[in-house]
């Protein structure tokens, strides 16, 4: 199949694009084009003319949008803005995919109740975080917009992504980060976590492609899939981890920044739909995943 990846250099795309790669014709939309793959295509995905054109002379059979702003402090509101030119532009061109698969995010949950773990997709949204909010509008106007115009949209739901090229502002290269730095003897306490008992559903961004993967091969009956790995882990699990398998020239003490714990969130998927359906699960464990951060960081140090 010929597919479509917006956000194809980012951190999950990057992965998706690599497993997709492998069976089908994969073409990339970056807003710089990688000039050693003759399939990235260089385009801003606010610029509807452009996403027209391209795909009026591509005609894809699947779109994915991997792309979006994850910081807090940046301008997520472009979430929903990234997406919605991607299904007008489609709507313009004429050309309608056999599927448009969108990443959600598990912080469309918001804070879930005790006895709603593990979360399913008929869990309520409940976001209040920017963040979140504006993964709910994106998806829910993605959903509403492609029922008008038949076109199929499926959201990948996704819980916590682990792996290389990982943002700084993710726990685990936060705290790869100060290890280093006790490492070189300029800091003696990892503070890099608000409470170590936190709960999180930590996947493998290798499951995250290959579930993308499932999506894109089969028929889905559903609307919305989550992916995850079906656990709870607490950050006092990631840290040590962390620590065990990261060279150490001595032991560094762990101390949690916030006195009172906070609110539960979605802390474990359900993931029985997409076993159910495809018979995917996740094969990466998390001490694959974390060994494959270090082995990854270890690398870039000492290049």
């Amino acid at each position: 199949m010929k597919i479509l990846v917006a956000g194809g250099g980012g951190f999950i795309g990057k992965v998706v694009v690599g497993a997709l790669s492998k069976d089908h014709e994969v073409f990339v939309v970056e807003r710089s084009a990688n000039p050693q793959n003759s399939k990235s295509i260089q385009l801003d995905l606010t610029q509807k003319k452009a996403l027209v054109t391209l795909f009026r002379e591509l005609r894809p059979d699947i779109v994915i949008n991997c792309a979006g702003i994850i910081d807090p402090n940046g301008n997520v509101v472009l979430n929903r803005a990234f997406t919605m030119n991607i299904l007008e532009s489609l709507v313009a061109s004429g050309h309608v995919p056999k599927r448009v698969i969108i990443m959600g995010s598990a912080a469309e949950y918001g804070e879930v109740k005790p006895d709603e773990l593990p979360i399913s997709e008929d869990t309520p949204l409940r976001a209040k975080s920017g963040y979140g909010l504006s993964k709910i509008q994106e998806t829910a106007a993605a959903l509403e917009y492609g029922g008008r115009n038949n076109i199929p949209i499926v959201i990948a739901r996704i819980f916590n992504p682990i792996g290389k090229g990982m943002r700084p502002k993710f726990i685990t290269s936060r705290v790869q980060q100060q290890l280093r730095e006790f490492n070189e003897g300029v800091r003696e306490v990892i503070d890099a976590v608000y409470r170590l008992d936190a709960l999180r559903d930590y996947v493998s961004v290798h499951d995250i492609a290959d579930a993308i993967k499932t999506l894109v091969e089969h028929n889905p009956k559903e609307s919305v899939y989550n992916i995850g790995s079906g656990k709870a882990t607490s950050n006092q699990e990631i840290v040590d981890l962390l620590i065990a398998y990261t060279p150490m020239v001595g032991k560094p003490e762990v101390r949690q920044t916030a006195d009172t714990p906070e609110p539960l969130v979605a802390a474990q998927a359900d993931i029985s739909r997409m076993r159910r359906e495809f018979g995917w699960r996740p094969r990466v464990s998390l001490e694959e995943a974390v060994k494959e951060v270090i082995d990854t960081g270890s690398n870039e140090q000492s290049n």
